[in-house]
């Protein structure tokens, strides 16, 4: 019969079940994330950031509806075409498509770590290196909660909740690649970027400095890339949505 309890130093540790292991992550991440390296636990760890995607999509959804240049845009549609019907399906969509996409990523990310470990002399499992990434998106849990609690108490608001430094500026401003450059520093990437860090260790069992290099190594790529998406080649090719006119994109 399996044990409930774990051995760390050779004191007993009672096994954590797995809202013991969510909660573990705010309090003791290193010791919740040991647990999951002996006992896997992929399903609740992918879960977690389907819930995110679920949470933070719908409270997104909310707000675009309440926006009134996106409702006006909608009541300019032909009048063959029914704008209700037209909304709640691209709703759906893009929150499909947001699933799709936060696991690929997850998947793709994960693999990354994977083959790069070794390289550093580190030995773990790609399942249980799954395992903890995706409990590593518990802090993105607590602002999608955070998210739809802000939607649901400003109800005439349709701007979003940030926790970047692009709370400091007028996104109106600013060029959209000062904007997306603010963007990327967020409270929540780097809480969950110190428990990557932490995860990865703990599955590949070697120094927090060989993780934080292959973490933040991996973040300041992915960084880069949005930066460039979001404030170079977006602009460039959809002016409308960044409320520029080419011309003026073009001048930058």
């Amino acid at each position: 019969m399996e044990s409930n309890n774990n051995q760390t130093n050779g004191i007993s540790v009672p096994r954590k079940n797995w809202l013991g292991r969510i909660t573990g992550v705010f309090y003791e991440p290193a010791e919740t994330f040991r647990q999951l390296d002996e006992k896997p636990d992929l399903i609740t760890a992918l879960l977690i950031p389907l819930v995110v995607t679920l949470i933070s999509g719908s409270a997104g959804i909310i707000l675009s509806f309440r926006n009134p240049e996106f409702m006006d845009k909608m009541s300019q549609m032909p009048d063959k075409a029914n704008p209700q019907i037209f909304m709640w399906v691209g709703a759906i969509v893009g929150i499909i498509f947001a699933i799709i996409w936060c696991l690929g990523s997850i998947l793709l990310k994960s693999g990354i770590i994977h083959v790069i470990a070794p390289f550093m002399n580190g030995k773990g499992n790609y399942k249980n290196l799954l395992t903890v990434i995706g409990y590593a998106y518990v802090p993105y849990l607590i602002f999608s909660l955070l998210f739809s609690a802000y939607v649901l108490l400003n109800p005439t608001s349709f701007t979003p909740l940030m926790a970047n430094l692009s709370i400091l500026v007028k996104k109106d401003e600013v060029s959209p690649l000062i904007f997306s450059l603010l963007s990327q520093f967020d409270v929540f990437a780097f809480w969950m970027l110190f428990l990557c860090i932490t995860g990865v260790s703990v599955v590949y069992k070697f120094s927090r400095k060989k993780a934080a290099i292959i973490i933040l190594g991996l973040w300041l790529v992915t960084a880069t890339v949005s930066v460039i998406v979001g404030g170079i080649v977006g602009p460039k090719l959809f002016p409308k949505a960044y409320n520029q006119t080419s011309e003026s994109v073009d001048s930058e």
